[in-house]
């Protein structure tokens, strides 16, 4: 009888937290593809959902089989998603709920942009660091050294200039 009774209290713990574990978001999956005769997945496409009373944004990247999935999102809605790709129009979708616990499934079919894309011009500049220079350092004139008030015009009290000293004694990364 106490076998029994304890195999009951044990069972009904068991149930009792799956009760309590409940799924409180939503997600949201689908996949993006040409919107021609094909329908080959686009790899790549940016897929943004806002939840629109709070403002919360949500993205993804398709992946080689033109497939996206966001989890954890709000529940309800309205959410406004958007899919972008280069060389496709730009699609939304406005108006879409999201159920408690239920992945939402999008297809999307893009159609290609007829725009011609302008040019893209990228500029640099060098930098003062050299390409061997790959750590810290602290470069000191030789006005700073002039400068200087010390006592006994030891190296360590120029050492004290900068950060990566090491308590006023080390030189390039050894003391």
């Amino acid at each position: 009888m106490q076998k029994r009774l304890f195999f009951l209290i044990a069972m009904m713990l068991v149930v009792s937290t799956t009760i309590i574990a409940q799924v409180t978001t939503s997600s949201l999956s689908g996949m993006v593809t040409i919107g021609d005769a094909n329908g080959e997945p686009i790899i790549g496409a940016t897929v943004q959902a806002v939840h629109e009373p709070s403002g919360t944004r949500y993205a993804a990247v398709s992946n080689v089989d033109g497939r996206f999935r966001i989890q954890g999102m709000r529940t309800g809605g309205p959410y406004t998603v958007t899919v972008t790709y280069i060389g496709f129009e730009q699609k939304s979708f406005k108006g879409v709920q999201l159920e408690l616990g239920e992945t939402y499934n999008l297809q999307v079919w893009l159609s290609e942009n007829t725009n011609e894309l302008s040019e893209v011009l990228i500029t640099g500049k060098a930098s003062k660091f050299a390409a061997e220079k790959t750590g810290a350092s602290t470069n000191i004139t030789s006005s700073q050294i002039t400068n200087l008030p010390t006592v006994s015009r030891g190296i360590t009290d120029v050492t004290r200039l900068s950060p990566y000293g090491g308590n006023g004694m080390s030189f390039a990364g050894a003391d």
